[in-house]
């Protein structure tokens, strides 16, 4: 019969997977211009984000719609099925229980944790499911659930009026505005931001103005604010260039944290700092289980910092790479002395980044 799912492990293994295809398609997106693009009075797309509302399939294609998302494409890549012209992607029940015909509506209910009426209404688009139980549907076939999230997640979107990636340190200087100090100053001072995250009050300006003409932030007179009181700001698994710029920017900060005699990393803050890093060979799979890890524990992350209650003080950058020793274009010859610019007197990260 395949697998048998339950209703219960239905939602928790693919409500994560759903987390990470929506913090993907809607990285550095503000969530209610997109649910005002969507026809909601209020910001439904932030509420799907948040897990205060369940995100229907319908729902779903709407948003990919909007996004400019070819869903169908994705579809097609995973299942090798091709839509005719007028067929909607919402019948993609009825194309799945086609594509699984040797078993039958009881033995494919029970596989996926629900009753046989309701997965009748959902082939007849009577009601619609919601995008969990999609999911668990298309991983019945061996394979095709992880080449359907990998299209989706290699989908290169038009990010050219992102504002949030038209600079590399915007995100840092909307951020600071929910910091407890920057409200606590008599009024807006673009020179307090620069110093804090490092940039000129030039590059603020620039953020600020950006902000402002994407309706992400308002000035309420004395202090630039949030619009909807959202810390989301920009992150995710995306490709694209104005993103490539974002990751080496803070890619560099980070080295250039080590540019001192000790070779120690630099910590001016109030809160403790982390690096940690394992070279290790491995297999395919391994290779694809640690990528999953990591898609969990940004998704962790993330959870946690839209829940956070407590004050904040700090602004701070996660910046993660996993990547093959092979992903690199020329070659770069690095001697031992400058491996250990401590011992050495020589600055290893300075020289580096100089040479690319």
């Amino acid at each position: 019969m395949g697998k048998v799912l339950s209703e219960d492990l239905v939602m928790k293994n693919y409500q994560l997977i759903k987390n990470q295809i929506l913090t993907h398609l809607l990285s550095g997106v503000h969530p209610p211009a997109v649910s005002k693009q969507l026809g909601y009075g209020f910001n439904k797309v932030g509420r799907w984000l948040n897990g205060t509302k369940q995100l229907k399939w319908d729902e779903f294609c709407s948003l990919c719609e909007v996004l400019n998302i070819d869903l169908k494409l994705m579809f097609e890549r995973s299942h090798g099925y091709i839509f005719a012209p007028d067929e909607k992607l919402t019948s993609v029940i009825s194309i799945l229980r086609s594509q699984n015909s040797n078993q039958t509506v009881v033995m494919l209910s029970e596989a996926l944790g629900v009753s046989t009426s309701n997965f009748n209404k959902y082939m007849a688009e009577k009601i619609y499911p919601d995008i969990e139980f999609v999911l668990a549907f298309i991983d019945l076939r061996k394979d095709c659930l992880s080449l359907f999230v990998d299209n989706i997640m290699g989908t290169q979107k038009v990010l050219s009026n992102n504002a949030f990636l038209k600079n590399p340190w915007n995100s840092a200087v909307s951020a600071c505005f929910f910091l407890e100090n920057y409200k606590n100053l008599p009024v807006h001072s673009s020179d307090w931001i620069a110093k804090f995250i490092g940039i000129t009050e030039e590059n603020v300006d620039q953020s600020i103005k950006t902000l402002l003409e994407a309706n992400i932030i308002f000035y309420n007179g004395t202090h630039y604010e949030s619009s909807d009181n959202s810390t989301e700001t920009v992150g995710g698994i995306s490709n694209g260039a104005q993103l490539s710029a974002l990751t080496y920017f803070w890619t560099k900060r980070a080295g250039e944290r080590y540019e001192n005699f000790e070779n120690k990393p630099i910590n001016n803050s109030l809160t403790p700092s982390s690096c940690i890093h394992r070279i290790f060979p491995c297999s395919e799979k391994a290779g694809l289980v640690v990528r999953e890890i990591l898609f969990r524990a940004y998704n962790e992350i993330h959870e946690f910092l839209i829940q956070d209650t407590e004050p904040r003080i700090d602004v701070r950058a996660i910046v993660l790479h996993h990547f093959s020793s092979q992903d690199y274009e020329g070659y770069t010859k690095i001697q031992d002395e400058s491996v250990f610019p401590a011992i050495y007197g020589k600055s290893a990260v300075s020289e580096i980044f100089a040479d690319n």
